[in-house]
């Protein structure tokens, strides 16, 4: 139990866990079904913060290593390339080209002393996909940290988020985050862990040989 896979699924998602897990071939698994990771606040309670419950409940069992999937996710090839990766980094975080400071709340800035417009050159990671080696822990400790504070909360979305990232998602909460026209929402664990990851000097690219539509790890409908 070296390397785990990490995985959380409750209500309507639980079908694409049993894909996820059924595609996943000569790795441990740690998941949770209809149910929290230990210590872990609802997802109401702290949005995706049984993601970091996940993280350390892993570490406590003595993993080395994880890879966080959401369960709309498939694995198409063999995780231990993305796990030597991970280990030989410290982590792998992955984004999609978005930008924070179009996805994190005035609260967010102000409890770490960001400017929006910093924060609009720093990218967003896509928290469908987060690597980490827990035996640099500082990341993840942080983020237990900033969700026991209240730093994830805030609205999926603000009014003012472009139309067709509102079709993408619908039925995610909409409120107010920000009256700055730049900000499109609150991305909880993403935005916060962006921050943190940029504090700490950790790199957030686009990795499609492990995630994307031709790597490793595929997002799926």
């Amino acid at each position: 139990m070296n390397r785990l896979v990490l995985n959380v699924a409750t209500g309507p998602y639980v079908p694409l866990q049993r894909r996820l897990l059924g595609s996943l071939k000569g790795v441990d698994v740690l998941s949770w079904t209809d149910s929290w990771p230990p210590g872990s606040p609802s997802h109401a309670e702290a949005p995706y913060a049984f993601k970091l419950h996940a993280m350390a409940e892993a570490r406590r069992r003595g993993a080395a290593s994880v890879i966080w999937l959401d369960a709309p996710v498939t694995a198409a090839g063999d995780p231990a390339e993305a796990f030597a990766r991970i280990e030989s980094a410290g982590h792998v975080f992955v984004t999609g080209g978005e930008r924070l400071g179009n996805w994190i709340g005035d609260a967010a800035l102000e409890a770490f002393g960001l400017a929006r417009d910093a924060a609009m050159g720093l990218p967003l990671l896509n928290g469908t996909f987060i690597g980490l080696d827990l035996r640099r822990g500082a990341w993840l400790d942080a983020m237990l940290e900033a969700a026991a504070g209240g730093l994830l909360d805030g609205p999926y979305f603000t009014g003012q988020a472009p139309a067709e990232a509102r079709a993408r998602k619908p039925g995610k909460s909409v409120g107010p985050a920000s009256t700055d026209p730049r900000c499109w929402g609150h991305r909880h664990d993403e935005a916060i862990g962006s921050v943190l990851a940029a504090r700490m000097g950790m790199s957030i690219a686009p990795e499609p040989g492990l995630f994307g539509a031709s790597g490793i790890f595929r997002a799926c409908p």
